[in-house]
């Protein structure tokens, strides 16, 4: 697949697809790579308040793919953000764990969010 990451501009683009469901059995990895995907799923849950399954290969959202991920998906996701934002101090991983929480009612990933945000402090 060909793929560019450009680590200082937090941008990523592929020839190919970007499957999220996929990529969430890698997005604990930590590396750059990684980093980039998930700093720009954090703008996606800020601004869209939704992850969908596939984006483009510039990480944009397409009309005819507008699945969203499942609620397991989300959880997977809300507790990978979770692991970033423990092992780099990054609040910025915390907020988007925070606000997947909210946005998916689930309670256990609010009390793991709010354990890290007491870990941090």
């Amino acid at each position: 697949m060909g793929e560019s990451v450009n680590y200082e501009t937090l941008e990523i683009t592929s020839s190919e697809y970007f499957f999220i469901s996929q990529e969430l059995d890698c997005l604990s990895d930590f590396n750059e790579r990684n980093f980039v995907v998930l700093d720009r799923l954090c703008k996606k849950i800020d601004v869209t308040k939704k992850v969908l399954k596939v984006y483009s290969g510039k990480f944009l959202s397409m009309k005819d793919k507008q699945e969203e991920l499942s609620h397991e998906e989300y959880l997977q996701l809300g507790r990978i953000l979770l692991r970033w934002a423990r092992e780099k101090r990054d609040f910025k991983f915390l907020n988007s764990a925070f606000k997947l929480a909210d946005l998916i009612q689930d309670d256990s990933l609010m009390r793991e969010a709010q354990i890290v945000l007491g870990e941090m402090e």
